[in-house]
């Protein structure tokens, strides 16, 4: 009875809610025990009324009759995966460039760096990993160098040109200077002189 009650609430709840959210298996904790949220949880998956995205993470999904499901960003993804898993997770690559407006692809396979272990999910047509790394690379304190030193790594020297310097700058602005300098210390030295010349220049 108390698992038939708790589906109930669970379903009163999503309906209630957004649809194209997800939501943490802890978010119902309060509705029963433990055991009793998992089981309805599950039974509403079998349902297709939620997708499980990760081990205790749930999507109520949103539906287009010509597109399917609609799932949402990756990054929206990874930050809930890390959010509930309590990680650090940092982009690279083209969810880096997509996430600073270096670039207007949206990659089919994004990539996270993380402290914790190896994984692969599945989002309908898309991939997201993560994958682990020292903790050099997620010690940078600054939400925008920490991505601009990950887009760089993924250009290369070579593909620095004046627009995306002035782009960087542009966005260098909002950051703190001196948290922009100590990630600078951490990034390669070609990287480095690039951020560094841009934050005296500003």
């Amino acid at each position: 009875m108390e698992e038939k009650s708790v589906e109930n609430k669970l379903l009163d709840f999503i309906y209630s809610k957004q649809r194209g959210k997800t939501y943490n298996a802890s978010d119902f904790s309060y509705m029963g025990a433990d055991e009793a949220v998992r089981k309805a949880l599950q039974r509403l998956e079998k349902q297709g009324k939620l997708i499980r995205i990760s081990p205790g993470l749930y999507l109520f999904p949103k539906t287009d009759p010509l597109l399917g499901i609609m799932y949402p960003s990756l990054a929206e993804i990874a930050t809930d995966i890390a959010r509930k898993e309590k990680l650090r997770i940092i982009p690279t690559g083209d969810q880096a460039l997509l996430q600073l407006g270096l670039s207007t692809q949206v990659p089919m396979k994004s990539i996270y760096l993380t402290d914790g272990g190896p994984r692969n999910f599945k989002i309908g047509n898309r991939v997201l990993v993560f994958k682990p790394t020292t903790p050099k690379n997620l010690s940078l304190q600054g939400k925008i160098s920490g991505l601009i030193i990950q887009a760089l790594k993924t250009l290369g020297k070579d593909r620095i040109t004046e627009e995306i310097r002035s782009k960087i700058r542009t966005l260098l602005a909002a950051e703190n200077p001196i948290i922009a300098e100590s990630d600078a210390t951490l990034a390669p030295a070609w990287i480095r002189t690039i951020i560094m010349n841009i934050i005296k220049s500003n």
